[in-house]
């Protein structure tokens, strides 16, 4: 089985290969082919993923190709991955939105329809080779914004697509650690859309736990953890929100923390991402320790930054080495991925939250083609999305605005027309304003113009 990896240059592809050697047995994957359009920065992460793999013992093959079309070639898995733009169009994607009186974030509001703008036609690219070099090839998507670059391509891809977030796994972890399950015992449901969705059910031996969970106050206040999401809008939920929903809920604390900053986390990511790459420009060729030293420091604070504006405190990592915090954390980032491959494989069953189409009408309310986030069970025969508890009216209202605002933003991106962009922002319960909509608009199609030719054309 060969695994393509488009984004090679990333800043977690280390940490996820180490994984995946780690726990190749695990897997039918024989080799992983490597592609980034910045090929010095993939050359860079290679340095590392040879330094964290030296003296391991692994039948895993990793090749680096300077193509896109021998990466893909012949693959059974196509997992996209890119930051069109870079850590510097992200930046800029949360400060014009700062400067405009919003939020400015990486997938949620102004920020995500920016990034989407931008990443729709890169990702469709990739599918379009999958299509013509790896027909048999299902490609796993993790560019951001997950749900809508999946919900833009899910009707026109050539391969089938499944759409891949790792937020929703901490909220079930979230809920043993509160009342003592093991993880693997916990039978849990979640429904909405990227990084807006509630895990609304956590059965334990054959019984519902969640609504006692969130009715005892001590295991209320260690499942709530931080202060992104009050105890008491999880006890009037009856659900546990995902972590980005603090934006919706809680808009003008996170607006005021957010401006309170000494930087974005878009500019942070860009300074850690210039040092990281001094340092292993210094680092010896042959100093594999060294190597993974400047790595796992940079993932370490990577990590540690991990909405620290919102909550205003930096995240509390565990004490582990560095090696095991690398392992984690690829652990972590491709776990969904890794249960993808492992149940369409054959290996058994798994289940996993995944971003699919709503053709079985898990949400009701929803339509049939929206792209949702929910519980899937993933088998040799496909993905089957399964049901849970129907959502809250006014949850279901959220959705379906937000679902609006990403069907007219993929359009936008398709047809590179300013006013279905703008209409898509206009309608975005973040902005939800005309004249701020068509300044935001503007001011991201100048910002971005090398990337967005499709909103430059001449003619009608």
């Amino acid at each position: 089985m060969k695994v393509a990896l488009i984004g090679g240059g990333g800043a977690r592809t280390p940490a996820a290969l180490y994984a995946l050697a780690r726990g190749g047995s695990l897997l039918p994957v024989e080799q992983v082919a490597l592609y980034d359009r910045d090929l010095a920065r993939m050359r860079a992460m290679k340095r590392v993923c040879e330094s964290l793999l030296h003296g391991l013992e692994t039948p895993l093959r990793i090749t680096f190709a300077e193509e896109a079309e021998t990466a893909i070639a012949g693959a059974d898995f196509v997992i996209v991955s890119v930051r069109v733009g870079g850590q510097a169009g992200r930046a800029a994607d949360e400060r014009i939105a700062l400067q405009c009186g919003c939020i400015g974030q990486e997938t949620t509001g102004p920020g995500g329809f920016s990034y989407a703008l931008r990443s729709i036609p890169v990702v469709g690219y990739y599918a379009e080779l999958a299509g013509r070099l790896a027909p048999n090839a299902w490609l796993i998507n993790f560019t951001n914004p997950a749900g809508l670059v999946t919900q833009a391509l899910n009707q026109v891809s050539p391969v089938p697509i499944v759409g891949v977030c790792d937020s929703p796994q901490v909220l079930a972890r979230r809920v043993c650690d509160a009342a003592g399950i093991p993880e693997d015992q916990l039978d849990w449901r979640y429904s909405g859309l990227n990084h807006l969705g509630w895990l609304s059910s956590a059965r334990y031996r054959d019984r519902e736990v969640l609504p006692a969970i969130i009715a005892d106050d001590s295991d209320l206040a260690r499942l709530a953890q931080d202060d992104l999401i009050p105890p008491s809008l999880i006890r009037h939920l009856g659900a546990v929100p995902n972590e980005y929903c603090y934006y919706y809920y809680l808009r003008d604390q996170a607006l005021e923390r957010q401006l309170a900053a000494r930087e974005t986390r878009g500019q942070l990511l860009a300074r850690l991402d210039g040092q990281l790459e001094q340092d292993l420009a210094q680092a010896g060729p042959e100093d594999a320790d060294q190597l993974v030293a400047c790595y796992g420091q940079y993932y370490k604070a990577r990590e540690e930054s991990y909405l620290a504006a919102e909550r205003q405190t930096p995240r509390r990592l565990p004490e582990q080495s560095l090696r095991e915090l690398i392992l984690s954390g690829g652990q972590g980032y491709m776990e969904v991925a890794f249960k993808i491959i492992a149940g369409l494989g054959g290996l058994g069953n798994e289940r996993a939250v995944l971003n699919v189409s709503n053709s079985s009408g898990v949400i009701p309310g929803m339509k049939e083609d929206d792209i949702v986030e929910t519980m899937c069970e993933i088998t040799p025969d496909g993905i089957l999305p399964l049901p849970g508890p129907p959502l809250l009216p006014e949850s279901l209202a959220l959705l379906q605005m937000v679902k609006a605002y990403e069907r007219l933003t993929a359009d936008a991106a398709r047809t590179g027309s300013r006013w279905l962009a703008i209409r898509a922002l206009t309608h975005h319960p973040l902005v939800a304003s005309y004249p701020l909509a068509e300044k935001l608009v503007d001011a991201y199609l100048l910002e971005h113009r090398a990337f967005l030719p499709q909103f430059w054309r001449e003619g009608p």
